[in-house]
Order: C-alpha cells, then sequence, then structure tokens
C-alpha cells in the first residue's frame, strides 16, 4: 500500500523517486529496529521490546491518519481486470528477473556475517559494525536510485546487474582481506538498495493499470527470491564449505605453477 500511495501521490514522471522514499524507509527500519529490539531485549525484557514496537506502530498508525490524504477510487478495478495483467509475457519475465536479482542480493547477504567471520577474519564487533554500515549505504542506494531510474531507467536495469556480478567476483578474490572486503561491502550496499527500487520499478512498468496487484507481485517475487536464493547458497555453503574460494585459488596457483614448469 505505501508503494502504492507514493507513486499515486508523485508528481508525473517521479513514481521512481517517491517509490525510493519508501525503500528508504524499510533499509532505516532495518538498520535501527533490529539493534534497538535487541537492545531492549537484553537490557529490560522481551515484552518492553515488544511493546516499544507497538507504539511505535501505533504512532505511525496516527500519521498515517493526519498526514496521508483520503484518495477515493475513480472506478473499482475487478479482479479479473487485475488478474488480466498476468497473461503478459513481459511481467512474468520481469517476475522471474526480480526472483533472480533479489535471490542475488539476499542469497549472499543472510551468510554475510559468518563469511566475514570464517573467511575474512574479522572481528565480531567488527562483523555488527559492517553490517549497519551495509544498512545505512542501503539508504543511499535508494536515494540515489530513485534519481537514476527516474532520468534514465533502462540504462540502470542493464547495467546494473552485470555490475553485481563483477563486485561479487572481486569479493570472491579478495575475501581474505578484510580492509578490502570494507570497502566491497560499502559499494555491495549501495547496490542492495538500487537493487530494491529496480526490483519494484520493473514489474510496476509493466502493469500500470494494475498498480496495487503490481506492488504485489513485486512483494510476492522478491520474497521468494530471497527464500530460493537462500536455501542455493545454503546449499552450496553446506556442500563445499565457507572455504570454498580459498579451495578455487590455491587451484588457480597450482595451474599457474604448472604452466611456468
Amino acid at each position: 500500500m505505501a508503494f502504492s500511495v507514493a507513486a499515486a501521490l508523485a508528481r508525473p514522471g517521479e513514481a521512481p523517486k517517491a517509490v525510493a522514499k519508501i525503500n528508504v524507509g524499510v533499509s532505516a527500519g532495518m538498520v535501527a529496529g533490529v539493534p534497538i529490539s535487541n537492545f531492549l531485549a537484553e537490557q529490560i525484557s522481551l515484552s518492553a521490546s515488544m511493546t516499544f514496537f507497538a507504539v511505535a506502530t501505533f504512532l505511525v498508525l496516527l500519521a498515517t491518519l493526519w498526514q496521508v490524504p483520503s484518495m477515493p477510487t475513480a472506478g473499482r478495478l475487478s479482479y479479473g481486470r487485475q488478474l488480466a495483467v498476468l497473461q503478459k509475457p513481459g511481467l512474468w519475465v520481469s517476475m522471474l528477473a526480480v526472483v533472480f536479482l533479489n535471490g542475488s542480493i539476499f542469497g549472499v547477504f543472510n551468510y554475510l556475517a559468518d563469511y566475514l567471520a570464517v573467511v575474512s577474519g574479522v572481528a565480531p564487533a567488527l562483523i555488527s559494525i559492517l553490517l549497519l554500515v551495509y544498512g545505512l549505504c542501503n539508504i543511499g542506494g535508494s536515494l540515489l536510485a530513485g534519481n537514476l531510474l527516474t532520468t534514465r531507467p533502462l540504462t540502470v536495469v542493464k547495467v546494473f546487474s552485470f555490475l553485481t556480478a563483477m563486485l561479487y567476483g572481486l569479493m570472491l578474490l579478495g575475501a581474505s582481506v578484510w580492509p578490502y572486503m570494507g570497502a566491497a561491502i560499502i559499494l555491495w550496499g549501495i547496490f542492495g538498495g538500487i537493487n530494491g527500487n529496480i526490483n519494484q520499478y520493473w514489474i510496476a512498468k509493466e502493469a500500470p493499470e494494475a498498480p496495487d496487484f503490481a506492488n504485489g507481485l513485486f512483494l510476492t517475487a522478491a520474497n521468494l527470491g530471497c527464500v530460493i536464493g537462500t536455501t542455493i547458497s545454503g546449499w552450496f555453503i553446506e556442500t563445499w564449505e565457507m572455504q570454498f574460494q580459498d579451495l578455487w585459488l590455491r587451484r588457480i596457483s597450482i595451474r599457474r605453477i604448472f604452466r611456468r614448469q
């Protein structure tokens, strides 16, 4: 609903900027919500943590009633007309792309803490800081994506997946050097923020006649990508363990030695 309201309130041609602000809120909620809830649960009680967020949610409800204008529908969109957008081949391609894109981000991110500890040898306290930095960079990436998708959306969509793949390759090669990984995480955090906006833009652009349904499809595809990506990544880790890239690099070194000989 927030995505739909933001797009409806935006000026013509600036819907991506408005949607980016919602993604900023999502990123900020993850960055601030997790440490706050953990702190209250550890220092006071789990009930105190839950009460805090119940109050925060109630305040958001009041702010919504006060600030969000009434936007009655000009004409109701039947379920049949909404489901009719599923007949578009382009929409299915977009949803599949979102599954892959979101899977590529969260399939790696969900194991990032273990990867930094096992492979990069980063101290636990520093890992928490790096995860916070990643979340903050998500916010910056969302703001950047809002501007980019407004001015040159097709270029951003085309280039993003290639840049992300290149970044993963660089992270694989420099995994044992944590300062290098820290710089990579900053860039990756920006990519993560851009990713969420691309996902929403991609599907909403394919079904403008049913924006609410399209946003529901976006969230469904994004969550499927998170589940599938995390599962596949977990299978790889279980099969080859976190040190797989070390074995890979050793094979490259051995091949170079044999070539020299």
